[in-house]
């Protein structure tokens, strides 16, 4: 391939047609090639777990608290509903999260005890607990 072009290469998986008794799908599948292939894994999530999930990953190894979180992804409105500061909603939300993004994924949720959550991607290492405001 000439030099300056990128290629994205897909990988076609399949369910196993019987499922394995204590290994859910998502072990099935590689995880992706040092040829940067891109993988896609989809899965079905509701606005706000949606929502959650991309402001913690727009912000990779940054430790907000549940007060900064329902700050910034269930904001007060005429057209949202308004959610107290130290609910748990966010703890709610972060289980929800990590049990349908499986074993392998679910581990980039990750709680920093007495701080609050971070999105660590796989590929980072563990970073002491610094709780930081992202510039917006």
């Amino acid at each position: 391939m000439p030099a300056g072009y990128v290629t994205i290469g897909t990988q076609l998986l399949s369910r196993p047609a019987i499922e394995e008794p204590g290994r859910p799908w998502d072990e099935h599948v590689p995880p992706p090639g040092r040829d940067a292939t891109l993988l896609a894994v989809v899965v079905v999530l509701t606005f706000q777990e949606f929502e959650l999930l991309a402001f913690l990953s727009a912000h990779p190894a940054t430790v907000f608290s549940r007060a900064d979180l329902v700050k910034h992804v269930w904001p007060d409105g005429p057209d949202h509903r308004n959610v107290r500061r130290d609910s748990r909603t966010v703890d709610v939300h972060v289980s929800r999260l990590r049990r349908k993004l499986g074993p392998v994924h679910g581990q980039c949720l990750v709680t920093e005890h007495r701080a609050g959550y971070q999105f660590r991607p796989l590929a980072m290492p563990a970073q002491p607990a610094m709780p930081a405001q992202p510039a917006l």
